[in-house]
């Protein structure tokens, strides 16, 4: 036994560490902040609500009996590596233990808040920033894996959690973000004090996900029923985007949308920060409530704007991922978790750049084309502040593997491509790229940088459709179709004047000049990106008169 005396806000609290004697020297070095943890807990939830703390070596395992929680012997290793571990359970002597869930359906009341209370000691005990690496872990990890075999398989409402699940990452990790968000939402003045009520409220008892709604509501003043229906009672994550914003002078409207990942139910009361930048790269945030789908709010601001940020100081756990970064020199900027990467080829002077990972489905199409299909998971939004002579390439990874672009990508002769849209005022559009990798991963290239949105697409070449605009006389020919890189072009139309080659999108890829006289072509496609393309046929008065789908693949 390794014994201490905690001197607690009420009383002075017994520390009793049971280990094994060769383990006794590494004690101090691995709880050395623990009274430090302990202070922090109790000034956000009350005294220390038990007669010790205590900790008992185990062979494996951590589980948080009152007094005596059972700990790894591996984990007492004289280091800090696994502080996070003992303040985990530490915090279930509040929540947990002082009020319990009342059945295993509303676990997320003890270890969600337990996993949350990780973020908290974090920002206390070290800093913010700290805090905040450890929540883009867990935000990043649910959001590509919570739904997958790798995660829970599904998604599921954080209460009335299913008895398969009462230990998986809704309960832990997603449970956790919720609590950060609803701190967020409510503010620290009114958040912990509505904690301690509830605390109180239900001491050495159990309460439910209702109980921990109401006792929140009527303590702080503020109606949270349509918060735990957003963010607890209905599966997946709400997500939310700055649709478009209207600057005059020093006012901004800002025009808002929400999204679903995992679900259609639609929130209310959403609550949002909005940070607006000008070129000096000032910053000044406000926040915004809306219902529903969409939502605006004029902006009363103490300088004119250049763009707006949703949730850039990282407040609520939607389904985003986002990174901004400085950049001054040339060379590779990757974003992390992001499958985002600039290379940048000149910087004239200093450029912000913010990337955002949206994990949901873009807008589709405003007019739809044949055989082509967006990513039904998720896409990318590129801002900032880029001063003149800024160049650089934009790279995007995409991955079968991992759960990210496998239900996009599905067989070896798929046809990805990737899309580009300035604002979504504005259709999806094609763009020049390059692509490296095999079929299952890579990486799509472009090679110059602007800010607006990208998702990757694909070309279906069994559902293609090309226009019928063909007398039934008037052949067009390619051969070999599908072909490698030389095509014969043969047509029985007299008086034609040009070919055009067409990529799948309408865009113009190649146009040649005809003899009256010629019947045949031998057409190079080196140069030409594996997919379908469309041969049209002009007559000398330049109305088409035949037509062919012509597919290119590579060995």
């Amino acid at each position: 036994e390794v014994s201490d005396i905690y001197n607690g806000i009420e009383d002075d609290v017994p520390i009793s560490i049971f280990v094994r004697p060769n383990d006794e020297w590494k004690v101090a070095g691995s709880f050395l902040n623990l009274k430090n943890i302990l202070a922090i807990y109790e000034n956000h939830f009350g005294s220390y609500p038990f007669e010790r703390v205590g900790y008992t070596g185990t062979a494996l395992g951590a589980m948080e009996h009152a007094g005596n929680i059972f700990y790894p012997h591996g984990s007492i290793d004289n280091s800090l590596n696994n502080e996070w571990l003992y303040a985990h359970e530490l915090s279930h002597m509040w929540f947990g233990n002082k009020v319990t869930c009342a059945g295993p359906g509303e676990m997320w009341l003890n270890e969600g808040w337990a996993v949350w209370n990780e973020l908290l000691f974090r920002e206390e005990l070290y800093n913010r920033e700290t805090a905040l690496i450890e929540q883009r872990i867990k935000h990043r990890d649910i959001l590509q894996y919570l739904h997958t075999p790798s995660g829970d398989g599904a998604y599921h409402a954080l209460s009335n959690i299913p008895p398969a699940y009462v230990y998986g990452k809704t309960v832990y990790q997603k449970g956790g973000l919720v609590i950060q968000t609803l701190r967020n939402y409510m503010g620290d003045d009114l958040f912990f004090p509505a904690v301690r009520h509830y605390l109180n409220l239900y001491a050495y008892s159990n309460a439910n996900t209702f109980d921990l709604r109401d006792a929140l509501s009527q303590h702080s003043g503020i109606d949270l029923t349509a918060f735990f229906d957003n963010w607890v009672f209905t599966p997946g994550f709400p997500h939310y985007s700055i649709d478009s914003m209207v600057v005059t002078g020093n006012e901004a409207e800002v025009f808002v949308r929400q999204k679903g990942k995992g679900r259609d139910f639609i929130g209310d009361a959403n609550f949002m920060e909005i940070t607006f930048m000008n070129h000096l790269r000032e910053t000044f945030s406000d926040t915004m409530f809306f219902d529903g789908e969409t939502g605006s709010k004029l902006f009363q601001l103490p300088f004119e704007p250049v763009i707006a940020m949703m949730d850039y100081n990282e407040k609520i756990c939607d389904a985003t991922s986002d990174q901004a970064k400085l950049i001054t020199t040339t060379g590779n900027v990757a974003f992390s978790d992001l499958f985002c990467k600039l290379v940048v080829k000149s910087v004239s002077d200093t450029a912000f750049v913010r990337v955002t990972h949206n994990w949901v489905a873009p807008d589709q199409l405003k007019e739809p084309l044949p055989g082509v299909t967006l990513s039904p998971y998720r896409y990318w939004h590129i801002d900032g502040i880029i001063p003149e002579g800024f160049d650089a390439e934009i790279q995007f990874t995409y991955m079968v593997t991992g759960f990210v672009d496998n239900t996009l990508i599905t067989r070896p002769g798929d046809s990805l491509f990737i899309l580009y849209r300035p604002s979504p005022a504005v259709d999806w559009q094609s763009v020049e790229f390059t692509r490296v990798g095999t079929w299952q991963a890579g990486i799509i290239k472009l090679p110059s940088f602007q800010k607006g949105e990208y998702t990757l697409a694909l070309k279906d070449y069994t559902t293609m459709v090309y226009e019928p605009e063909i007398q039934e006389n008037n052949k067009l020919f390619c051969f070999p179709n599908p072909g490698n890189e030389l095509i014969t072009i043969s047509w029985t139309y007299d008086n034609c004047n040009l070919i055009e080659v067409m990529d799948i999108l309408g865009k113009s890829v190649e146009k040649i000049v005809l003899n009256d006289s010629e019947r045949i072509l031998n057409l190079n496609t080196h140069y030409y990106d594996p997919g379908v393309y469309i041969v049209k046929l002009f007559s000398n008065n330049n109305q088409p008169v035949s037509s062919c789908k012509l597919l290119i693949m590579r060995d």
